[in-house]
């Protein structure tokens, strides 16, 4: 069976900005649980009066961790985490925004840690389920990371990060025909996702079919997709 030698790129759920570059593996992270809003009432000093949510509430301090997180502090951000879960030991929210910080952080095993509390806690929660693939994929647990995304496309057949992720787990595996139909299962639930595109085109070269990798390159080229028109340029 033939080797894939190409850049294919895994996808986790991110704070917003939700941003999509083909060239990292990081961009396509969940985002984390809670708004960013706080009701302020400033008093005449100068002092500001958390209204809403109350502040020293676990809430609290998992919004301030959110908002720590999404500006990158995220080692502040997993302090007020550490703090919501002193409140709420139960929080599975405090958990899977504490494991995106870790994993943004690069602490991969800490992150795997956090989704699988929360994931303990909430059984069918999505978002850490995804996550969670996507991080065992990182430290190249592929198979592992296909059972957990499994059961996210199970809870949500719709969840396109969760089918893309599964398919770099099976492209790692050489099971080139499950990742074509996982990144196939992307394109018809979000036609605009490039990489799904460039990658299985990547898939399609390397068993033979040209003229359907070409199709898939030139699609993810109408997205301006770099790696895409390169690979179009140099073979079709």
């Amino acid at each position: 069976m033939k080797k894939i030698s190409a850049l294919i790129t895994s996808v986790c759920i991110l704070f917003f900005p939700f941003t999509l570059k083909a060239e990292t593996s990081d961009d396509f992270i969940l985002p984390g649980e809670g708004d960013f809003n706080f009701k302020i009432k400033r008093e005449k000093n100068g002092v500001d009066i958390f209204l809403e949510p109350k502040e020293g509430s676990a809430y609290f301090y998992i919004q301030r961790g959110n908002q720590k997180s999404n500006s990158g502090n995220f080692y502040g951000a997993i302090s007020d985490y550490n703090k919501a879960l002193a409140i709420n030991p139960r929080e599975s929210e405090a958990y899977y925004n504490r494991g995106l910080a870790k994993k943004r952080a690069k602490d991969y095993r800490g992150a795997i840690s956090d989704y699988t509390k929360a994931i303990d806690i909430n059984p069918d929660y999505g978002d850490a389920l995804t996550n969670l693939g996507n991080t065992l994929n990182q430290i190249g647990k592929y198979k592992e990371a296909i059972m957990y995304l499994d059961k996210a496309i199970e809870i949500n057949s719709n969840n396109y990060i969760a089918h893309y992720n599964r398919g770099i787990s099976n492209t790692s595996l050489e099971n080139w025909y499950e990742s074509i139909f996982d990144y196939t299962n992307v394109i018809k639930i979000k036609p605009s996702f490039f990489q799904a595109y460039t990658n299985r085109g990547i898939i399609k070269k390397n068993l033979g079919d040209l003229k359907g990798a070409c199709l898939d390159w030139e699609k993810g080229a109408y997205f301006n997709d770099s790696i895409a028109i390169r690979y179009f340029k140099e073979s079709c």
